[in-house]
């Protein structure tokens, strides 16, 4: 290794281990609300009486979330428990309560086009495990539980919360069952929480405490709260799956398959997968959009989202395994201070992936990961690893990170980053530095540059108005001075993005970038228009872009819509033409139908160019009882086959023990 090679390495150690001595002596202001029992469990009702919360601890007012001027609504919560149950309850002004949004009426869905309260809970204090549990007006709810799960209800649970609109606002109120998140050991603690609500109107989140910009010990404590002991029958959770139905590329179709979940300690959970079948899963379709790297879409499936949150690193993508005959997946915390996941996956006789992620965080300043990634193939092994270091100092981040490869065909190799970040009210800023070989590999990561070395850097501002035609506007500048290893030119980009939100509810966009990519001159305008802002489920967005990309002049036009109609039925549409030398169209028309709260039909239409596909789909899931698929179509297809599926499936719990219980301290 040269000894250019070795500076980034070198100089992440010394910051991490100058900073991670580091105490800065200054006060904390953290709000402090003393743990309440309820001497009789609340009617969940969303009628918030003094004869029901009078003597509960409560906690008022709010700020913007990210720049930390109060909020221009009042907010007033409260918070309780028994041995069983979390009590919260919140009371949100509005001086207007017909503009308040409030579409979504079912459990555990996305309520983020909607006025909405989240309460976060870290049940170990460490400000690294989060529970999220979100309410609408109309008691629709969002569950988003330590560490990434799968939306499956059979393996989550449920809330119940109920909610109203009244003549000044609108309240909830919830019972969140305490077994349904993974608790600590028994015993009396503090614990960290805080409540925000988001306002669709102005697209800003307003939190009881502000915690952005060097203020995450400013958290709130919920103080000397007794974790109750967990007394349940271990059990596993088993989701065995069958299908059969005719497919016209392969003909009569049966298979079957299982999932399973079970928890091997009060911490720590198992997911394991044999023949996995995502066939009712609707992958996200990539737009027609030019880039120069691979793209990836979201993930859906469930065997990868558990435990998601504990396996982020940069050397894993999730994605990139994309077929899978069998699976295991454990996740959890070794202690308050450390979390872990691992992930294997094998397709029999062919490939076996290997995931392990470490992350020890001390405090709620300084954080420590630590990845190995292993690919092993006929004629292949690949192995990456990476160690990084990050530091909050007041309203600055700190990041050291080295990652390193060992592939059979590309030999060793080095990745090396450190950067620094400001943000402190509407201003933010950074700079980066990265030093990358030619032959660095990291099979299952999406790190999509190699051979490459330089600085990049940013600063941007983003101005909220109270008053006045214009609501907000930002602007942000990226650049970036890329060379090879080798010292020849790569990549020097120079971008500017905009935006200007105007208080009759429409978005306007601008962006402009240049940048000359080996010896290429690209260069690329973006407009785009969006109204209204604040509807996620009745909009429409257009944009335009135009340019010169790969020395070939470029041309794009999108145009979106979202309409929901009454309470049950979505649809939606997106129409995409692009001039690059050809001309190429893309059409998606997606559709969905609530026929109970768990059954629903839905469906989507793909043309691409000069093919297309469609499928139509029945579902009954979520309803804690044997799961009904039937398809019509492959969604997942390039262009449509008239197959037909039907698929059951059974949840079954076996129990492995008798009832435990956690021993406190």
């Amino acid at each position: 290794m040269s000894s250019r090679h070795a500076r980034i390495p070198l100089a992440g150690a010394v910051i991490a281990l100058y900073f991670g001595s580091f105490n800065p002596c200054r006060a904390i202001s953290a709000p402090v609300l003393p743990a309440y029992r309820m001497p009789s469990p609340p009617i969940i009702d969303g009628n918030i009486t003094d004869a029901e919360w009078a003597n509960v601890p409560s906690g008022k007012g709010g700020f913007d979330s990210q720049d930390g001027h109060a909020a221009p609504e009042p907010m007033q919560f409260w918070l309780a428990y028994d041995e069983n149950y979390i009590y919260f309850a919140a009371r949100l002004g509005d001086r207007n309560p017909r503009s308040i949004h409030a579409l979504q009426y079912q459990t555990n869905v996305d309520l983020s086009g909607d006025d909405n309260v989240q309460f976060y809970l870290d049940l170990n204090g460490s400000l690294a495990d989060g529970n999220v549990f979100g309410i609408n007006s109309r008691g629709a709810t969002s569950v988003s539980l330590a560490g990434g799960r799968a939306d499956k209800r059979e393996w989550n649970g449920d809330i119940l919360a109920k909610g109203r609109v009244t003549s000044t606002g609108w309240e909830v109120e919830a019972r969140i069952s305490w077994h349904m998140m993974r608790l600590p050991k028994a015993g009396v603690r503090d614990v960290r929480f805080n409540v925000s609500r988001f306002l669709p109107r102005d697209q800003r989140t307003y939190a009881f405490a502000y915690t952005q910009s060097g203020h995450q010990a400013d958290t709130p404590v919920w103080q000397a709260v007794p974790i109750p002991n967990r007394q349940q029958t271990r059990t596993l959770k088993l989701l065995p799956y069958m299908y059969a139905g005719y497919d016209p590329a392969i003909g009569t179709v049966f298979n079957s398959g299982l999932d399973m979940k079970t928890e091997l300690t009060d911490t720590i959970t198992l997911v394991g997968t044999l023949n996995p079948d995502f066939r009712n899963i609707q992958n996200q379709i990539l737009s027609l959009d030019f880039s120069r790297y691979l793209r990836l879409p979201g993930e859906t499936r469930p065997f990868f989202q558990e435990g998601s949150q504990f396996m982020s690193s940069a050397l894993y993508a999730s994605q990139l395994i994309t077929s899978v005959d069998a699976g295991l997946n454990a996740y959890g915390r070794l202690n308050d201070r450390t979390s872990f996941g691992i992930v294997e996956t094998t397709r029999v006789g062919q490939v076996n992936d290997f995931v392990g992620n470490v992350t020890f965080d001390p405090n709620p300043k300084d954080s420590y990961r630590f990845t190995m990634t292993d690919v092993s193939q006929p004629g292949l092994e690949s192995t990456a690893y990476l160690a990084r270091y990050s530091r909050q100092v007041g309203p600055i981040s700190l990041f050291a990170r080295s990652m390193g490869s060992e592939d059979s065909q590309t030999g060793g190799a080095q990745y090396d980053t450190a950067s620094a970040y400001y943000a402190k009210k509407e201003w933010n800023a950074g700079i980066e530095y990265d030093w990358a070989s030619p032959k660095f590999e990291a099979r299952l990561g999406y790190l999509p540059e190699i051979d490459f070395k330089g600085p990049s850097y940013n600063f941007g501002y983003d101005k909220v108005f109270p008053k006045g035609s214009v609501g907000e506007t930002s602007i942000n500048y990226n650049g970036v001075e890329y060379t090879h290893i080798d010292g020849t030119q790569y990549r020097r980009h120079n971008e500017v993005d905009s935006f200007v939100a105007l208080r009759n509810r429409s978005l306007l966009t601008l962006n402009y970038y240049t940048e000359r990519f080996d010896g290429e001159n690209d260069h690329l305008m973006q407009a785009a228009l969006m109204y209204p802002r604040d509807d996620l489920f009745r909009n429409f967005s257009v944009e335009y872009d135009h340019g010169m990309l790969a020395l070939v002049p470029y041309a794009s036009i999108s145009a979106t819509a979202t309409y929901r109609l009454g309470k049950r039925f979505q649809a939606s549409a997106r129409y995409q033409q692009v001039h690059h030398g050809d001309i190429e169209d893309q059409l998606i028309l997606t559709g969905s139908y609530d026929l109970t709260h768990d059954r629903s039909l839905s469906g989507r239409v793909v043309q691409s160019n000069s093919e297309w596909n469609a499928y139509v789909s029945f579902r009954q899931s979520g309803n804690r009882g044997v799961e009904y698929y039937l398809i019509v179509g492959d969604p997942n297809a390039l262009e449509f086959r008239p197959s037909i599926i039907a698929k059951v499936v059974v949840p079954i719990d076996v129990s492995l023990s008798r009832a435990t219980r956690s021993q406190g301290q």
